[in-house]
């Protein structure tokens, strides 16, 4: 499975969608609009679908796509401004489950990017914090205090590399935070350029 962040150009139908061999595109929408979606291209058939999401849920994706991976035999979602996870099936594109991307405070957390290992997704919040997923109960295990405004994530061995931009500060940060994925811990941090993004 393939994501960007494109347009689709078809008419929608109004029945459900049947999925097979394809290809998803996850598209953004305008921010403050709830009109990001999932487009998806039929290879067989040679045709695309504006939104099977939508079709295929009957309900729309939420507001403002940001990231989605395949991990696990499930696609996860992440919703920027809706501050959700979207669990989906990606044989019929049915969501399995909404988690809520919450904080202690019940704030939106504001999900930005998506990595996985070990049985785990890992998501960066625009909050300044990592959330764990596990991928067995769709629940969040564990948070841990990284950079403000974190974007861009990637799982290298047993660590997590998340880019801290600062993007939503009057001073950008500069640092790439490194998480021990054993103890979901902080370990360090790397001096990069000012406003690290994905």
């Amino acid at each position: 499975f393939v994501f960007t962040f494109s347009s689709c150009e078809s008419d929608e139908p109004s029945t459900e969608v049947a999925i097979g061999n394809g290809v998803f595109v996850l598209n953004q929408g305008k921010f403050g609009s709830n009109n990001a979606g999932i487009c998806y291209y039929d290879f067989d058939k040679s045709l695309s679908y504006t939104d099977v999401f939508s079709s295929n849920n009957k309900r729309g994706l939420g507001d403002t796509g940001q990231d989605a991976i395949t991990y696990g035999g499930k696609i996860y979602v992440a919703v920027y401004s809706s501050s959700i996870i979207e669990v989906i099936n990606p044989k019929n594109a049915k969501s399995i489950k909404s988690i809520p991307m919450r904080n202690d405070q019940n704030a939106a957390s504001s999900p930005r990017a998506l990595a996985a290992a070990n049985g785990k997704v890992y998501v960066t919040l625009f909050d300044g914090n990592v959330a764990q997923i596990d991928t067995t109960t769709l629940t969040v295990e564990k948070r841990v205090k990284v950079g403000p405004n974190p974007e861009g994530c990637a799982v290298v061995g047993n660590k997590l590399y998340v880019a801290n931009s600062g993007g939503m500060q009057t001073v950008k940060d500069s640092t790439i935070s490194v998480i021990d994925l054993t103890t979901f811990t902080e370990t360090g941090k790397i001096k990069v350029n000012l406003n690290p993004g994905p």
